[in-house]
């Protein structure tokens, strides 16, 4: 942060790892330029600390995506001071190098003495919540060890807490620096004891002891426990005119003294340093230019490589690992700017970390443009997370995997280590995590017969996936259609697999939850003579008995009720439950899905409306959408195998859905499809019967086309009652029937909540109507000083009730703000809908890599969560950037841009079912730079597309290809297809370049 030297937390794991301690956002503004690296010199004898907020002096901030650099000038005094941060890649230890340089600019030599360090190291072993609340007791844990000259590491004596049996550990944090100055290398001498530089009063304000010396002497002997320590170097000499000093410091987590002092003899290494710090750049180089992009905007070209950077860390990168596709890097978007998410990323080898559904789900939407080879495994990863009701865990971990017993353990690492050990061995015992197996493997020094990644392929083709993901709290009424998303992807690049993924057999299983939705009598109350929602999510006794028993897959519902084997269905089995479980949900107006679950749809900050009985119409939109793409792939011919459990609510939905059709009667279809809907539940509470039966195409088509109706039904009221799409509604009931465990909802009211955008969004994917973008611009939704899209209309009188977005101030966070992850799905659904002059006047005001650095004072490299719109009472703040750049806006980019650029679906069939290959780019003219755009296809291959004429792209399609193989040969093919093979060819990634002339 633009704080200090920068810095504001960092660590290892999670928060209770950190090494800096973590702090929110608000906070961090106050604490990190006193908290965070410093550097204190004394120049000819004269004290100067760079980067101090009372310096006055000209500051300058440079952000990479692999680095960030601070630099600050003190002309008087001849210095100029240039900070860069990196992490270390690729290597067995977590750590953060911090380079500090020092150059005279002065024509005169300088005597130069400084101190450059952390005033307050964690030792290892202090988590959040102690640091938070007994910061003062913990110091007498406290300890550093000096491992040598400039080295320190740092833990606590023994574990926390006041049990009987007390624990140590090997593990700890280190500090390790080194000096460079005239080529030489050396180690400086290390100071822990905060009162050796600040003095007895440690408020770190100013060294005292430091600056109070003529000429600072470290003390031969310090303090080394009962205090939170620091870690500074501190280094004497004189500099010549254009001389420079750098001091590099390593601080990280290592598994024991001697793996730090290893680490600190590399860091001395000549030129190591440097080597880290470009394998840095390298990696993120080589990472982000899977969307290398060359137009006639820079600012444009470098945002797509950051945005595509943001979204693997917030959803994960595709790797080979032994020829199969594994993912890492991804976790939840835990920050200083959103400090309430618990983030964790494992430091290990294929470093997996932890994140919710919807956000990783999302975050992966295009990756099979980038990585071909992922096929259908993330479909089938979040499908598989799907429950019996539809609904779906919260928190997403990291791919765990089983062994067939001991012997297959010890049998595989006999093959690929030389002596395994025991403990390696107890790992693979029980569910394991590979990066978590190398990573073992390399804290015990063990060698291998073969290799790291020959061990790592043997574990994931040896491995039977288990699932860990946690249910978290409530369950979204959004979730489960992403899931549309990833399965459209899949059809962009496979459509000759997509009928084969939807009617395997056995292709999914279902996520088995203790957590069940409460039937309306147990969740429906009456308070001062008004019925609300309460309680609606429960965890299950018996369930949660039951689950816990089973040694294997406890995740995964069974037959029998709970007492067989695991049930497996095919991909269209689930589809289909999800079209009887949420067309069951439709609101007694028949407009909008319910939330039914505590938990509103992506808008959290609408957190009251479950409680008024709320619905949203984004989610009846997103079942039209569903049903339309099972109406699109199903055939009558085909037959699918259902529980008859899942049979019977189906149909019966149906039935219920065509009776509406004709009485018009939705509060008695509520009632009706609402009862089917708790009777299906109570049924399959445990499991299912394990009874399937086969349902024939035209059957299942027939009840798809019913709920499809019925959804339409819905829209056409929402017009009708309201003149427009209106997102999210209160259903306030107005009569009722019994007491508590025995209401009856005879009759609601509904009221209509000011317009979101939300609403347009889904209506833009399903609705086709071409008014959409001007209902709009004329609506409250439009800021228009600003020239962007509110997440909402101004909510005025609105209840407090709906939730905390009506506490938050006009224009703030979630009310009224520019949410950019909303106003990118609403961009996006403009270019999806054919939309494109209304795209391209947007995007000038509303991509942030066009908006006006001084205003948006962040990066415009970079997203942020919102946008102040111009409600804020405020007005230096219209226009600003607020909380952390890791939200969904990356991913929706990142679609944006692919479809911009390549078109929905570069791969069809031809009327004979063969593969071809086109592009459909809907590129503005004036992103064509000299007639061309060049950018990276399937994040491989060039490719250019070439339009003289400078018009917009969506006007233009393709007259011929060049291609270009690997082994230099050029072939040129008239027309707007490429037909097999060499379609095949350029899905394979076989095609080194193509350049595309654009009629």
């Amino acid at each position: 942060m633009n704080r200090g030297q920068g810095i504001a937390s960092f660590g290892v794991l999670d928060k209770d790892g950190a090494i800096m301690e973590f702090q929110p956002a608000n906070k961090a503004y106050r604490s990190t330029a006193l908290l965070g690296f410093r550097t204190f010199l004394k120049v000819n004898g004269t004290p100067w600390e760079p980067f101090a907020p009372s310096t006055g002096l000209p500051s300058a901030m440079r952000i990479a995506p692999h680095e960030f650099r601070i630099n600050e000038r003190h002309p008087r005094l001849g210095l100029a001071v240039e900070v860069a941060y990196f992490t270390v890649p690729q290597e067995g230890f977590p750590s953060l190098v911090r380079s500090v340089r020092i150059t005279n600019t002065s024509r005169r030599r300088v005597a130069l003495e400084m101190l450059d360090g952390l005033p307050a190291l964690l030792p290892c072993g202090l988590d959040n919540g102690v640091m938070k609340t007994m910061s003062n007791l913990i110091e007498a844990w406290c300890g550093v060890e000096r491992l040598e000259r400039g080295v320190e590491f740092y833990k606590t004596r023994t574990a926390l807490g006041d049990s009987t049996e007390v624990g140590t550990f090997r593990r700890g944090h280190f500090y390790a620096a080194t000096l460079t100055h005239r080529g030489r290398i050396s180690r400086p001498i290390t100071l822990v004891c905060p009162k050796t530089v600040f003095g007895p009063v440690t408020g770190f304000q100013t060294p005292q002891a430091y600056w109070a010396a003529a000429r600072f002497t470290p003390p031969a002997r310090e303090p080394r426990e009962g205090f939170i320590p620091c870690a500074f170097a501190h280094a004497a000499l004189r500099l010549a005119p254009g001389e420079t000093v750098e001091i590099s410091s390593v601080i990280g987590r290592a598994e024991s003294p001697a793996a730090v002092r290893t680490i600190a003899r590399r860091a001395r290494r000549r030129g190591q340093v440097a080597q880290w710090r470009e394998a840095n750049r390298a990696l993120v180089a080589d990472l982000t230019g899977r969307t290398a992009t060359a137009s006639a905007s820079p600012a444009f070209d470098l945002y797509t490589r950051q945005n595509f950077l943001d979204n693997v860390m917030r959803g994960g990168l595709a790797i080979d690992v032994a020829g199969r596709p594994f993912y890492v890097y991804f976790r939840a978007h835990g920050d200083t700017e959103r400090e309430y998410n618990d983030f964790k990323t494992v430091p290990s080898f294929l470093a997996e970390g932890n994140g919710n559904y919807r956000d990783i789900c999302q975050n992966r939407r295009c990756d099979n443009y980038f990585h071909p080879g992922i096929g259908a495994m993330n479909i089938l990863r979040f499908m598989d997370l799907i429950q019996l009701d539809g609904f779906n865990p919260l928190v997403v971990r990291a791919r765990y995997l089983r062994l067939k017993g001991h012997a297959a353990a010890r049998a595989l690492l006999a093959r690929h280590l030389r002596r395994p050990s025991a403990a390696v061995a107890a790992l693979l015992a029980k569910p394991f995590v590979v990066g978590a197996v190398l990573t073992r493997i390399q804290d015990e020094g063990l060698a291998y017969r073969t290799t790291r990644e020959a061990l790592a392929g043997a574990l994931l083709e040896a491995g039977l996936p288990v699932e860990e993901s946690v249910h978290g709290q409530g369950y979204w009424t959004d979730h489960w259609f992403y899931n549309l998303d990833l399965l459209e992807s899949f059809e962009g690049i496979q459509p000759e697999a997509v009928r084969d993924l939807l009617l395997r057999p056995g292709a999914c299983t279902w996520y088995d939850n203790a957590h069940v939705v409460a039937p309306r009598r147990d969740k429906v109350v009456e308070k001062a003579g008004r019925l609300w929602q309460a309680d609606a999510v429960r965890e299950d006794p018996e369930k949660r008995a039951g689950i816990a028993a089973r040694p294997v897959d406890p995740r995964l519902v069974r037959t029998r009720f709970g007492r067989g084997g695991v049930y497996r269905s095919s991909l269209a089995a689930k589809l289909l439950c999800l079209v009887a479980t949420k067309g069951a949900s439709l609101d007694a107006a028949g407009i909008g899905l319910e939330m039914e679950s505590e938990k509103p749809d992506w808008c959290d900050a609408l957190n009251g409306l479950p409680g008024r009985f709320g619905s949203s119409l984004s989610e009846t939109l997103e079942l039209k959408r569903l049903c339309g793409w099972l109406l699109a792939h199903l055939v009558p011919g085909d037959r699918v195998m259902l529980a008859v459990e899942i049979r019977d609510c189906l149909l019966g939905v149906a039935r219920e859905s065509r009776r509406v059709a004709r009485t018009r009667d939705t509060h008695e279809c509520w009632e009706r499809t609402t009862t089917l809907k708790e009777a299906y539940r109570a049924r399959t509470r445990l499991g299912v019967s394990g009874r399937e039966v086969a349902v024939d195409g035209a059957t299942a088509l027939a009840a798809v086309r019913a709920v499809l109706a019925r959804c339409d039904l819905g829209v056409a009221r929402c017009l009708k009652r309201y003149g427009t799409y209106v997102t999210y509604f209160m259903n306030e009931p107005t009569r009722w029937t019994g007491k508590a465990g025995d209401i009856r909802i005879r009759a609601f009211r509904q009221v209509s909540l000011p317009l979101y955008l939300e609403g347009f969004v889904h209506a833009l994917r399903t609705e086709g109507d071409a008014r959409i973008p001007a209902m709009v611009r004329s609506s409250g939704l439009y800021d228009r000083k600003l020239g962007m899209y509110r997440v909402n209309a101004p909510l005025g009188k609105t209840s407090h009730e709906i939730g905390r977005a009506k506490t938050f101030p006009r224009g703030w966070l979630e009310n009224e703000s520019i949410w950019t992850h909303m106003e990118y799905k609403y961009l996006l659904e403009l270019l999806r809908a054919g939309r494109y002059a209304d795209l391209s006047r947007d995007l000038k005001t509303a991509l942030v890599p066009f908006l006006d650095p001084a205003v948006y004072r962040r990066s415009i490299l970079e997203n942020c969560s919102f946008i102040v719109g111009s409600g804020y009472p405020d007005p230096d703040r219209h226009g600003r950037g607020f909380v952390a750049r890791l939200t969904g806006a990356s991913a929706e980019f990142i679609d944006l841009w692919v479809r911009m650029t390549s078109g929905k679906n570069p791969f069809t069939l031809d009327a004979a079912g063969r593969l071809r290959f086109g592009l459909t780019p809907a590129l503005p003219g004036w992103l064509f730079k000299d007639g061309a755009f060049t950018f990276r296809f399937l994040g491989a291959m060039d490719v250019t597309l070439l339009n003289p004429s400078g018009r917009d792209a969506w006007h233009l399609a393709p007259r011929s290809y060049r291609l270009i193989t690997p082994d230099g040969r050029e072939t040129i093919l008239p027309g707007p297809f490429l037909p097999e093979p060499w379609a095949g060819q350029v899905r394979d990634r076989q095609v080194t370049a193509l350049e595309v002339d654009l009629a």
